[in-house]
This record gives C-alpha cells, sequence and structure tokens, in this order.
C-alpha cells in the first residue's frame, strides 16, 4: 500500500480460490464457520513486528473485523453471552443477504433479533479480549507514555433499529455514531 513500508492483511491470507471454496462450503454448511476473522493472527503479527523495530517511532493500523456480520464468536463466548441460540437462527444469519433487509423487507422476529444483538455482544467481548492482549504485548515492549494510541470504528450497526440489520444501506445514527 503506497505510503506505508508494510502491509500485514489479515483478511485476505487465503489464496482468492481457497477463500472462495470456504466461503461456498460455508453457505452449504458443509464447513463450519470462521471462529476467529483475524484478530489472533493480527495480534501475532503485531507483536511478531514489534520484536523487530522494538522503540522505533513509527505509524501503525491495526484493523480487527470480528465484530462484522455474520456474527460468529467462539464458543465459549457465544455460551456466555447468548441467552437463547438456535441452529436455524445461525443458519438464517450465515445466509444473511443486506438486500433482503431494506426497510420495510427485516423478517428478523424480536426473539431473533434479541439473540442477533447477544452474537454482536459475544463478538465484541471477543475483540475486546484480543485488543487487551495487543494492548499488553505493547506495554511489554514499546514505551507507551511516548506513544498516541487512537482506537476508533469504521460504522456501527443495526441490529432491528429501523427496520435495519448489518451496515447497510443508509446513513442513521447507528451507523454514523463511532467511537474514537
Amino acid at each position: 500500500m503506497r505510503g506505508f513500508d508494510e502491509l500485514h492483511d489479515v483478511l485476505s491470507r487465503q489464496p482468492a480460490l481457497p477463500a472462495a471454496t470456504q466461503f461456498v462450503g460455508r453457505r452449504l454448511g458443509l464447513v463450519p464457520p470462521m471462529v476467529d476473522k483475524g484478530a489472533a493472527l493480527n495480534n501475532e503479527r503485531v507483536e511478531a513486528w514489534v520484536e523487530r523495530h522494538g522503540d522505533a517511532p513509527s505509524f501503525n493500523i491495526f484493523n480487527y473485523n470480528e465484530h462484522h456480520p455474520p456474527y460468529a464468536p467462539t464458543p465459549a463466548y457465544r455460551d456466555e453471552w447468548v441467552a437463547s441460540d438456535s441452529p436455524a437462527l445461525r443458519e438464517r444469519w450465515r445466509d444473511f443477504d443486506p438486500l433482503d433487509h431494506l426497510p420495510g423487507h427485516t423478517n428478523f422476529t424480536p426473539e431473533e433479533l434479541d439473540v442477533l444483538r447477544d452474537l454482536y455482544d459475544a463478538s465484541i467481548a471477543y475483540q475486546d479480549e484480543r485488543m487487551s492482549e495487543l494492548f499488553e504485548a505493547l506495554r511489554s515492549r514499546v514505551e507507551l507514555d511516548d506513544s498516541l494510541v487512537i482506537v476508533t470504528a469504521d460504522h456501527g450497526e443495526h441490529l432491528g433499529e429501523h427496520e435495519h440489520v448489518g451496515h447497510y444501506w443508509n446513513l442513521y445514527e447507528a451507523l454514523l455514531h463511532v467511537p474514537l
């Protein structure tokens, strides 16, 4: 990427054909859903980078995607955060298509929306743990007192508000109001 000395892209870490095969396999229910969307690998790469570069001045961007649909928290986080889960809802969510959820077309029941919110919260909790691990690793190797660390998000998420699910097709506050 122009302007950066190194790029470590954890989202496209697989060649296109195997990634496509994984996607089709998940859609057909033949391959289990990806549990970690890159946070663990991201942390490993950051730690390796810090080992090589130490306290040298740097500008880094770390991107986490655990909170993006479909929400697929690890089983431990799902067990802790999701009050009532169902294979049928997981299947519907795995096959989520934002075109099916334009205003007036969202057909999740209130109970299903509760489960989606729980799955989202579980995904956020998992991502928070991975980010905590990242900060601990940085603290052990880098003088963070001399660092500026900014945490933000690229968008919010609709979980039934305005009859939307996901982060598509609108500019409501739920998508625009993100932490910084």
